[in-house]
């Protein structure tokens, strides 16, 4: 592979939020229409929300774009006007990896939890990602909390240790 376009956003649940200047708050997102101007082989996708009854938001863009897709429950959640995170829910509030590129391995990495963030223990996703000619490329994808000062920082102290080391793509041992 000679180029690769890695793009990360926050979907805000597939649910239009607060501040953005068209539509009123609350309703849908066209997720679909980022994707189409994203054009990348590798997206990360922070706050998907998957229902218990029918498809998320995220299978339609998978099939549409001829994505693979990796999910990563983060909590049990109410979507709507108001989304929020609670228990019991109706569906799953979390992370989504969509690759063009075949998944060779994965892994859950611990982050753990923050004072007075909802969500409690929270959790990175690690790809092992095949950009061709026996290369493979390392992915750690996660979403902190947004609990400060010390959410983040905690979070991505707590990551460093399990997330995979390197300084650039590996290449497979020839068999």
């Amino acid at each position: 592979m000679t180029r690769l376009v890695l793009a990360s956003f926050n979907a805000h649940w597939g649910v239009r939020p607060r501040g953005m200047t068209s539509g009123p708050r609350g309703a849908a997102f066209d997720v679909d229409a980022v994707f189409r101007r994203l054009g990348a082989d590798v997206v990360v996708l922070q706050e998907s929300w998957r229902p218990d009854e029918g498809g998320a938001f995220v299978d339609d863009i998978a099939v549409e774009h001829g994505y693979h897709l990796e999910e990563l429950p983060l909590a049990r959640a109410v979507a709507g006007h108001r989304p929020r995170v609670r228990r019991p829910g109706t569906g799953t509030w979390g992370l989504a990896v969509l690759t063009r590129l075949p998944v060779v391995a994965r892994r859950e990495l611990p982050l753990g939890s923050v004072p007075r963030d909802p969500v409690g223990d929270r959790h990175a996703l690690h790809l092992r990602l095949d950009v061709g000619g026996g290369a493979e490329m390392d992915l750690v994808a996660a979403h902190t909390s947004s609990r400060v000062p010390y959410g983040p920082l905690l979070h991505l102290r707590r990551l460093a240790p399990s997330s995979p080391t390197g300084s650039g793509p590996r290449s497979s041992p020839a068999t």
